[in-house]
């Protein structure tokens, strides 16, 4: 059993599956509230021709419900006006087409009464999604691990606001901002993500860090592939336009680092790749003949393994042709 709980959690932690499965069961709750809603037209023994109409009316409706951002984010989706607005607009949209058909047979009593039924339906069913994500939150499903960076009034207040609304984050530890220099709290940011595999990082306080500092510590998260969000001051939403998170109950700047578009990525990755591949060709015959100059002059391996510190201070597995005795560092001293 716990196996299955641990196999759940780790699936339910992948962003675009979960993002694909809310969207998905969000689609389908407004398809039956649909179906419920034109119960209607079958009861009363509707012609076929608008029976037959019923796939064109479920597309319209899930693609005006679209149109209103009704399956993006909680935040967003979690609406009643957007509801409202989508079922009229919808119905709206039926009676025109019906008015230049009128072989379709529609009225507009009957568009009404599936109209307002599939959004009565529709809330319903929402409401209950919402519900279940919620339990499902607090039990602690789903969620993503996050790490809270900033003095110890920030981060308290952060902390009960996550406790007091479970959301889709939660915490997986704490650096303090205010003990130590800058290279104390990086070193600490470093290791609570290596420690935790916590996949995201929020700031609190980012006003008082020198422009130095910050730039550090996105750089720092950056190169682990952690997306850095901060809490912004009052001054800061106020200021033009910001790309805001709300996921945590309150709004949370996305922090991006300068990179390559998808377009110069792909490039440089085609790039490495073709350099890469094309060097260790040429240079195979060149390869093979130090590995058995390697072989026949001294036992032991070919390669010669050795961790080694490279950006960020992250550790990686350098692998070199063997230029020493077997067991060197070993018999260091001796030799």
């Amino acid at each position: 059993m716990r196996i299955l709980r641990d196999i759940s959690k780790r699936l339910l932690g992948f962003k675009l599956l979960r993002r694909f499965t809310s969207v998905l069961i969000l689609v389908l709750a407004d398809a039956l509230a649909l179906g419920l809603g034109g119960v209607a037209w079958v009861a009363g023994g509707r012609s076929d021709p608008a029976i037959g109409l019923a796939p064109l009316l479920l597309a319209a409706w899930i693609t005006v419900f679209a149109a209103f951002r009704l399956y993006d984010r909680a935040p967003v989706r979690r609406s009643p006006g957007g509801l409202i607005g989508a079922a009229f607009c919808w119905a709206g949209l039926v009676t025109i087409g019906a008015t230049i058909y009128p072989e379709s047979g529609l009225g507009l009593g009957e568009i009404a009464s599936a109209a307002v039924l599939g959004l009565l339906c529709s809330g319903a069913l929402r409401f209950l999604y919402e519900r279940a994500i919620g339990r499902i939150y607090r039990r602690g499903f789903g969620q993503t691990p996050v790490l809270l960076l900033g003095d110890d009034e920030g981060r308290t207040r952060l902390r009960r606001m996550m406790e007091h609304a479970p959301g889709a984050y939660v915490l997986a530890g704490e650096v303090d901002l205010g003990s130590g220099g800058a290279e104390e709290y990086l070193t600490s940011v470093r290791e609570v993500l290596d420690r935790t595999q916590a996949r995201g990082v929020v700031l609190v306080g980012a006003e008082g860090l020198p422009d130095e500092e910050l730039l550090e510590l996105v750089h720092s998260v950056r190169l682990r592939g952690v997306p850095l969000r901060v809490v912004p001051g009052a001054f800061a939403l106020m200021r033009g336009r910001t790309i805001l998170s709300e996921g945590m109950g309150l709004p949370l700047l996305e922090v991006h680092y300068p990179g390559l578009d998808n377009t110069q990525r792909t490039l440089k990755r085609v790039l490495d790749v073709t350099v890469s591949v094309g060097g260790l060709v040429l240079l195979s015959p060149f390869f093979l003949a130090v590995a058995i100059a390697v072989r026949f002059d001294s036992p032991g391996p070919v390669l010669f393994r050795q961790k080694r510190v490279g950006a960020d201070e992250k550790v990686f597995v350098c692998y070199m042709f063997r230029s020493m005795q077997r067991d060197a560092e070993v018999r260091q001293a001796a030799l």
